[in-house]
């Protein structure tokens, strides 16, 4: 390993960010010593997470979390809360120079494996089975997914050293597309549905361009060189190449640098010929979102790659100044060059490569890191889910029957009626919606769902009792208090965060509100999806363990960054028409000057891994 390396490099690094990201107000980072209160033991841990720019937090202890810390697991933590965008900066510099907090979130994967490698972190497991002894609730938050899920995270000696979060959405984006404008040219073209080939693709963009030419067809929305992923896809390439560049294509061959193959070449092609076409403009590439929400309310964005559960988002950024009429819509087809091939859509991981890690200094006295465990497994149980997603039963939350439940979401219909914001027939169909729902399994609560049954210290016990006499056999939902919102709600309200301190990086929100906040568009997506795999050859492109000694992983880093500067420069050439990928002499300047950077380099290296990890696992 070079540990030499990384804190020199990690440390000019916080050196130059430092005026800007205020290092030099840690808080209280540099304590974390268990102490006497009450006659019982407080573990104290120093304590890091990142926040997102509009979460606010009490500045105090005196809160109903921390205060639930202390009553209930003896612990006390001595926040560090660091803003998203500062985060890596800071952290890093606390490893690097000795100071690393006991627990820290918010990181990645690569973040943690670096780490476990120096030597800084805690394995939280040995093995897999382990992990299932270890934390029993945590565990079947991923159900069948589990052992792959600890393939892919675990470190390069086969420990995990940090715990994944898991991941709700199944998939989440597909194309969108101006319904009011696309669906007539549709019709006019004999097409009964949006295109699922890219020679459809170009023959829609081509008839929209001819009709509108002042329109451009094919826009960004803000996420940049990501808007291009569903042309990745179309070419047998898995979303996130840009930053995975390696994958396993559907026949098992590895494919170790993904945009210097023909298939790349075939899309820089097809990209060039939309944009000599004026389909794609000239900042696919760099467009922010203010400015595509300016192209939605000027008519002047049509398709666009991007989350499902945005298009009525889009189109109320479409209906304004007294505008009507715009529609935007989502579609499953996904689009492909191959059909014999077949179609490749996102599907979301199992999980997300961020959660909690624990360093060396958990193990400072007997007792602490377990307790950390204790804790983490608290907010993998239902009890645990319930607390850190709705805050207190009874005052930030309530527990209803599904029949109550029921009758107070069709008291909100007719409120509506009441207020002249809907019609009787529109409230009648609602009404039977509600009747008709059935309530998913994961939502519901019962008494017995308040004792936490998991890690031996605390099985058995109540965490918080619930306001109302809870009947045993009875199925329960919660449902927020009136004046009380949660962080990922909108309605308008008292934040959870803010009044009752809790910090949100724990493993899943409790599925109720999942789904109500956009879970229902992402499973409907989902399972759109799925009916194609079975019946119109679609599939998913899986994330492949790849396990790095340190050494690798420097190389790799450094390799990566040479490699996407250079990529990049040429995706902005072919695309905007300055190189013909299609001309050999360009092509061949690009994987020459490809090479120079270290392309070849890097091709042995993610093979070297990929086979070494690959035979590791099938032992």
């Amino acid at each position: 390993m070079n540990v030499k390396k990384r804190i020199t490099g990690l440390m000019a690094l916080a050196l130059a960010a430092s005026s800007v990201a205020g290092l030099a107000g840690c808080g209280n980072i540099n304590t974390g010593v268990s102490y006497e209160e009450n006659g019982k033991k407080i573990y104290a841990y120093k304590f890091n997470m990142y926040t997102q720019d509009d979460t606010k937090y009490p500045e105090t202890h005196d809160n109903a979390f921390d205060e639930t810390l202390k009553e209930k697991f003896n612990m006390y933590l001595d926040y560090d809360r660091i803003p998203r965008t500062d985060w890596e900066t800071k952290t890093n510099t606390y490893f690097a120079t000795g100071d690393a907090p006991d627990i820290t979130t918010g990181g990645k994967e690569p973040n943690y494996k670096g780490w476990a490698e120096d030597g800084q972190l805690m394995p939280v497991a040995d093995s897999l089975e382990d992990l299932k002894e270890k934390l029993p609730n945590y565990v079947k938050l991923f159900g069948e997914n589990l052992e792959d899920v600890y393939n892919l995270s675990a470190s390069a000696d086969g420990k995990l050293y940090y715990l994944p979060s898991l991941r709700q959405e199944k998939a989440q984006m597909c194309w969108l597309y101006r319904q009011d404008i696309v669906d007539p040219i549709l019709e006019e073209l004999g097409m009964k549905e949006f295109p699922k080939t890219t020679d459809e693709f170009l023959l829609l963009c081509k008839t929209i361009k001819e009709k509108y030419p002042d329109k451009i067809v094919i826009s960004s929305n803000g996420q940049k060189k990501s808007s291009l992923t569903g042309f990745f896809q179309a070419f047998g390439m898995p979303e996130l190449i840009l930053s995975e560049y390696s994958y396993v294509e559907r026949d098992g061959s590895f494919v170790p640098y993904a945009l210097t193959t023909d298939n790349a070449r075939k899309m820089y092609s097809f990209l060039k010929e939309l944009h000599d076409m004026g389909a794609i403009d000239n900042e696919i590439l760099s467009l922010e979102k203010d400015k595509f929400y300016s192209r939605c309310a000027t008519d002047n964005a049509v398709i666009t790659y991007n989350y499902v559960y945005n298009a009525d988002t889009f189109t109320s950024k479409t209906n304004v100044n007294g505008k009507t009429g715009g529609k935007w819509t989502y579609t499953s087809n996904m689009l492909t060059n191959d059909p014999a091939r077949g179609t490749v859509f996102k599907k979301d991981p199992a999980y997300s490569n961020w959660g909690p890690a624990f360093a060396t200094s958990c193990d400072s006295e007997p007792g602490k890191f377990d307790r950390a465990l204790d804790l983490y497994d608290f907010f993998a149980s239902k009890a645990g889910q319930l607390y850190s997603t709705y805050g207190i039963e009874g005052e930030s939350y309530n527990l209803m029957t599904i029949d109550e439940y029921k009758d107070t979401e069709k008291a909100k219909i007719d409120k509506k009626v009441a207020d002249g914001k809907t019609t009787e027939e529109k409230a009648a169909a609602e009404k039977q919606k509600i009747d008709d729902f059935v309530v998913p399994e994961d939502w519901k609560v019962t008494k017995d769902d308040f004792t936490y049954h998991g890690r031996s210290e605390f099985d058995g016990i109540v965490f918080s009792e619930p306001s109302r006499e809870l009947e045993d056999g009875v199925e329960y939902v919660p449902v927020v208090a009136d004046g009380w919102y949660h962080q990922n709600d909108n309605s308008k309200g008292t934040k959870i965060n803010e009044k009752l301190g809790m910090f949100s990086q724990v493993f899943i929100k409790y599925p109720k509100l999942f789904y109500e906040n956009r879970g229902k568009q992402i499973e409907g997506l989902y399972k759109e999806f799925m009916e194609k795999v079975e019946n119109d050859n679609y599939y998913y492109i899986e994330s492949v363990p790849m396990r790095y000694t340190q050494d690798e992983q420097d190389s790799m880093t450094d390799l990566e960054t040479s490699l996407a500067t250079k990529r990049d420069e040429y995706m902005a050439r072919f695309l905007l028409g300055n190189m013909d990928p299609e001309n050999d002499a360009d092509w061949n300047k690009y994987i020459s000057d490809m090479k120079r950077v270290g392309l070849e380099k890097f091709e042995n290296l993610q093979t070297t891994v990929y086979n070494r990890t690959k035979a590791d696992l099938e032992k």
